[in-house]
C-alpha cells in the first residue's frame, strides 16, 4: 500500500515538474550580444496600448538580469538609461494575443534602443499569458549581433520594497520627547 502511494506521488510528481518548469517572476535562459552572454533570471509583466488597436492592450514581458527595484516594466526610458549605465541589461517582448510583435534590446553597448521584428523569433506562448519560451539564432542587425534562448514565466512587478512607518501605536511613541538635556 505504501509503496502504491509513493509510486503515485513520484509518477504524478514527474508528470507536474515540466509544466512549472519556471517560477513565475522568473526566467531560464541566456541572451549574447555582441559575443557577450548575459544570464536572464527575470521576468515581468506589463500591459501596453496595442499599437494598431486603440481599445486594445498588449501584453509586455521584460525580461532581465537583475531585478528592476524601483524601474517600473512600463518605462521604456528608465530601462534604456539603466542599461546605457551597465546597470541592467534588459528585453521586452510585446505580444498581441499569441503573436510576437517585437522585442525591444536595452544594453551598454547600445545606442538607445533596438527593436527586433518579433519575425526573427521562435515564439512559443504557454499555457496562459506572461508564460512562453523565444528563440533568436545569431543574427546581424546595425553592426550588433543577437541570439537568444529563453524559457519565461512572468510575474507582476511589485514595485521596490517599503520599510514599514511606526504606527505610533506603542505607549512609548505617544509621549512627547523633552527637549531638555540637562543632566538630573
Amino acid at each position: 500500500m505504501i509503496f502504491r502511494t509513493v509510486l503515485a506521488l513520484a509518477l504524478t510528481a514527474g508528470v507536474a515538474a515540466p509544466l512549472s518548469a519556471v517560477d513565475a517572476g522568473r526566467a531560464n535562459g541566456t541572451v549574447t550580444i555582441d559575443g557577450t552572454t548575459v544570464s536572464l533570471p527575470f521576468a515581468v509583466e506589463t500591459r501596453k496600448d496595442d499599437l494598431f488597436d486603440e481599445k486594445k492592450r498588449d501584453l509586455v514581458v521584460v525580461l532581465t538580469d537583475k531585478q528592476l527595484n524601483a524601474t517600473r516594466p512600463d518605462d521604456e526610458i528608465g530601462l534604456s538609461l539603466k542599461a546605457r549605465r551597465g546597470e541592467l541589461v534588459a528585453l521586452a517582448l510585446r505580444v498581441d494575443g499569441d503573436t510576437l510583435v517585437n522585442v525591444t534590446v536595452s544594453y551598454k553597448a547600445l545606442s538607445g534602443l533596438v527593436i527586433l521584428p518579433g519575425a526573427w523569433f521562435q515564439y512559443t506562448a504557454g499555457s496562459k499569458p506572461g508564460v512562453g519560451t523565444l528563440t533568436l539564432p545569431a543574427r546581424e542587425f546595425e553592426g550588433h549581433s543577437y541570439a537568444l534562448d529563453v524559457e519565461f514565466a512572468a510575474g507582476t512587478y511589485t514595485g521596490p520594497r517599503q520599510n514599514p512607518t511606526p504606527t505610533g501605536s506603542s505607549p512609548s511613541s505617544t509621549a512627547p520627547t523633552s527637549t531638555d538635556r540637562t543632566p538630573r
